[in-house]
């Protein structure tokens, strides 16, 4: 079966944050959360994530959706990817010539993204 969409990850989501709340959630709460304004809409991302086997769902049951263990393998996967990655240009440091000076800086972006770290020592 395809890969989870970008969209379809995003209604994974927040199916486990409104599930981390207390309940699972209702059509009207992931509709608000997702924007959309119509059930049907829900209830085709409830079916492909169902029939993807992201999601467990009873039948004729309110908040009767639980995430499976393929679901909560995705969202750990989603926790770890970052969409961008930083690209610093440094030659503005660079190109300072600043006689006897040290310049020790790092850069933490978040927990997602990797340290950046740099050390420069200007020399006569």
């Amino acid at each position: 079966m395809k890969q989870i969409t970008k969209r379809q990850r995003e209604v994974l989501m927040e199916i486990y944050n409104l599930t981390q709340q207390g309940l699972p959630p209702t059509f009207a709460e992931l509709r608000k959360k997702l924007g959309v304004s119509s059930n049907q809409t829900i209830k085709d991302f409830i079916n492909i994530l169902s029939a993807k086997e992201y999601i467990r769902q009873e039948s004729n049951k309110a908040r009767a959706i639980s995430i499976s263990d393929k679901g909560f393998e995705e969202i750990n996967n989603a926790n770890k990817k970052t969409e961008f990655a930083p690209n610093i240009d440094l030659s503005a440091v660079l190109s300072i010539s600043t006689p006897n000076q040290n310049i020790n800086n790092s850069a933490n972006f978040s927990d997602n993204i990797q340290e950046v770290s740099y050390n420069i020592k200007f020399n006569n």
